[in-house]
């Protein structure tokens, strides 16, 4: 009995390591079961008003938080906001996750190349440097001011693609140095020594050693995504496209995201964060406990490795 109590005292410090590691697993999935079950979790159509009436009139748009069904509010078109923070869960967390990506698979193809070749490492810590100057917001708005987004996938897929140009320096210096620090392993000189050529080094010794890199890369990669996101909605920048929307609540045009998102959400309740800053509020929470719970899961696997 003193000897199973004496192994469980020595284990559990073990698990205390890992709670970053839980609490972001357990976030992260939060926000993956919502947008995977948006349609059965969601209370209303996210596209569709809700037009409430007191005593014959219509009240006024848009309705706080608790009014009628709507647990958090409508937006200035009389949509229920939780059924828009539901849905727009798989969109941004879908276009983050590309970004992301599309970093992770330059910083990587460069760092490894730049690890094994010295010749290259210094090209590519020189464009790097380069790259990493230009801040990634700035990247950003440019980017949407040349390429102006209508929602098509094809330019929403394009968008996501040219926002992971910038950030990926960081995962590229990092491989490097994972690369040199493996190079010199006794199973990767003997794998060189018997005559493998290089790429057969990098994906079959190299690359199933570094696992645990690129998941916590891949978590950071996310995280940095959705914070450029979040600062494109507080700029009134619109990743997912914008049109000019009417509908029985507004007769005239009003600026409307094509898909349901966060970073949209924060757009268009801009103009009314004086009067109904739940518009706003909500859609940041959302943005903060998302990107908290990727920045928990990258921790927690840099401390598993």
């Amino acid at each position: 009995m003193t000897s199973l109590s004496a192994t469980f005292s020595r284990q559990l410090p073990k698990l205390e390591l890992n709670l970053p590691l839980v609490a972001g697993v357990l976030l992260v999935m939060g926000f993956v079961i919502c947008a995977a079950l948006a349609p059965w979790l969601a209370p209303f159509d996210p596209l569709t008003p809700s037009v409430l009436t007191s005593e014959g009139r219509r009240l006024p748009l848009p309705y706080p938080p608790g009014t009628g069904d709507m647990i958090l509010g409508s937006d200035h078109l009389a949509r229920d906001l939780l059924s828009r923070l539901i849905h727009g869960a798989r969109f941004t967390l879908a276009f983050a996750t590309i970004t992301a990506l599309t970093r992770l698979l330059i910083g990587v193809l460069l760092g490894m190349t730049a690890g094994w070749f010295v010749a290259v490492a210094r090209v590519v810590n020189a464009v790097g440097a380069a790259v990493a100057a230009i801040p990634a917001l700035l990247f950003g708005v440019i980017i949407v001011s040349l390429l102006p987004n209508d929602g098509s996938l094809s330019k929403t897929l394009l968008l996501a693609f040219l926002l992971g140009l910038t950030g990926w320096a960081e995962v590229s210096s990092r491989c490097l140095t994972a690369v040199r620090e493996l190079r010199t392993r006794p199973f990767v000189e003997a794998a060189a020594t018997i005559g493998r050529r290089p790429l057969g080094v990098l994906l079959r010794h190299i690359l199933p050693n570094m696992r645990g890199l690129l998941l916590t890369e891949a978590a950071y990669a996310v995280a940095a995504a959705l914070l450029l996101i979040a600062e494109l909605g507080i700029l009134r920048i619109y990743v997912a496209g914008s049109v000019f929307a009417t509908n029985e609540v507004y007769l005239t045009p009003v600026v409307d995201p094509v898909h349901p998102d966060w970073s949209g959400m924060i757009a268009v309740g801009s103009p009314w964060f004086q009067s109904a800053p739940w518009l706003v509020w909500l859609p940041l929470l959302a943005f903060t406990l998302a990107i908290l719970g990727f920045y928990l899961l990258a921790e927690g696997l840099r401390r598993q490795r």
